[in-house]
C-alpha cells in the first residue's frame, strides 16, 4: 500500500493503525460486554446499568450476539498487531469492515427487538440514541476511505522479503 497517510498513522510493522474514530465505533459496538463487566463490578446494584440500556435480559442477550462479529475483529487485530502470518487472521482482518458493518446492522435490529416481543413498547431516549449512533457508525464504516485502507493493510510476516 502506498503511503498516503502521515508517518504517525502507521504502526511498528508499517501497517496502518486503527484510527481513534474506528476504536470509538468498536467500543460502541461491543458495549453489551462492557456494560456487563461494569454492571457486575457494581456490587450494590449489578443490574442497574444493564436495565438502563436494555428493557429486559433477552434484549441484552440479543445485543451480545450482535456484538460477536466485533469479537472476531478484535481477535484478528491481536494477530495483526503481532504481524503473525496466520491465514484465518489475515482473512478476518480483510473482512473486518464487513464484520463491523454487520454488527452495526444487527445493533439497529436490536433497538427494534422489543417491538417484536412486546405489543406495547415505546422507544426511550437511550434506544433512540443507540439507533442514531448505530446508523452513524454504519455510515462511517461504509464511507470512510481510512477504514477501507486500514482493513486492506496487513503487515508482512516477520522476516518476509521486502521486495
Amino acid at each position: 500500500m502506498a503511503r498516503v497517510y502521515e508517518f504517525s498513522a502507521y504502526d511498528g510493522n508499517l501497517a496502518l493503525k486503527v484510527s481513534p474514530t474506528l476504536w470509538l465505533a468498536v467500543l460502541f459496538l461491543i458495549r453489551p460486554y462492557l456494560i456487563m463487566v461494569l454492571s457486575f463490578a457494581n456490587r450494590r446494584e449489578p443490574m442497574a446499568l444493564i436495565e438502563m440500556f436494555y428493557a429486559d435480559r433477552l434484549p441484552m442477550v440479543v445485543a451480545s450476539i450482535a456484538a460477536l462479529p466485533v469479537i472476531l475483529f478484535l481477535l484478528s487485530y491481536i494477530k495483526r498487531s503481532k504481524a503473525e502470518n496466520i491465514s484465518w487472521a489475515r482473512r478476518l482482518w480483510h473482512r473486518g469492515r464487513e464484520l463491523l458493518m454487520l454488527s452495526a446492522v444487527l445493533n439497529v435490529l436490536v433497538v427494534f427487538f422489543p417491538y417484536l416481543v412486546a405489543q406495547h413498547y415505546n422507544m426511550n431516549v437511550v434506544g433512540m440514541m443507540q439507533l442514531l449512533i448505530s446508523l452513524i457508525v454504519l455510515l462511517y464504516l461504509a464511507r470512510s476511505k481510512r477504514v477501507k485502507d486500514t482493513f486492506a493493510d496487513y503487515p508482512k510476516p516477520q522476516g518476509a522479503d521486502s521486495h
